[in-house]
């Protein structure tokens, strides 16, 4: 038996990771980890609420998607005991999208709720998209203060996990996905640059692999979780 601790994209709810508990074998035993919907956090302070989460005994594997990817690279390099693995699903080790950092002072102004629940099923989800995974999506969106969306887009504008993720001892994993409309496929060349022995898989989907191919995605982590329990 081993645990998948899952931390969440940026919405923070992890109601998000409904399609993926669905699909887990009964092996797997899955801790969500929910961010406060109310306070606007940094890197620092959701990390430490991450750590708290984290088992006290047993193995497990730290899985970060998109915005979590930094704070999982932080957990998994400071070498916790039961820790095994860790993967980034469609996320990255430091700034994805550089060319925002130039917008900066447009982020505290702009309306990133609205837009967000307006045109993140297109750009997140794109032809995978259904009506349920949109409500999904809304759902979580709805519950999460436009200011604290906005701290955790500034808080990506400086991160930067790459020393941390090059002393990580145990295996890591990185899926990509092959239609990310969002971060593109950049962020997993850095991974693969800081990363030692890293791998990245390729996965048939969008930004939100997690929420629009479930199967394909558990598949890939029952995969490494082969790998990281072969390992120890």
């Amino acid at each position: 038996m081993v645990t998948l601790v899952l931390l969440p994209g940026m919405d923070g709810t992890g109601g998000l990771f409904a399609p993926l508990l669905a699909e887990l074998d009964a092996a797997i035993t899955p801790v969500v980890v929910r961010y406060p919907c109310n306070e606007p956090l940094d890197y620092t302070a959701l990390t430490s609420l991450a750590r708290a989460a984290l088992p006290r005994e047993g193995r497990y594997v730290i899985l970060g998607e998109s915005f979590s990817g930094p704070i999982a690279v932080r957990l998994a390099a400071e070498a916790p005991k039961g820790l095994i693995g860790l993967i980034l699903c469609a996320s990255f080790v430091a700034n994805p999208t550089p060319r925002l950092r130039r917008l900066r002072a447009l982020v505290p102004i702009a309306p990133v709720a609205l837009l967000a629940r307006a045109v993140g099923p297109r750009r997140l989800m794109g032809r995978f998209q259904t009506a349920a995974l949109r409500q999904l999506l809304r759902d979580a969106l709805r519950s999460v203060p436009d200011r604290v969306l906005k701290a955790r887009i500034l808080a990506t504008l400086d991160v930067d996990v790459s020393a941390e993720l090059a002393s990580v001892r145990v295996p890591t994993r990185y899926l990509r996905a092959t239609e990310d409309a969002v971060i593109g496929s950049a962020p997993a060349e850095g991974y693969l640059r800081a990363a030692r022995e890293g791998k990245v898989v390729d996965v048939v989907g969008p930004h939100c692999l997690l929420q629009c191919v479930p199967h394909a995605a558990s598949s890939a982590i029952r995969d490494f979780l082969g790998t990281a329990n072969n390992a120890q």
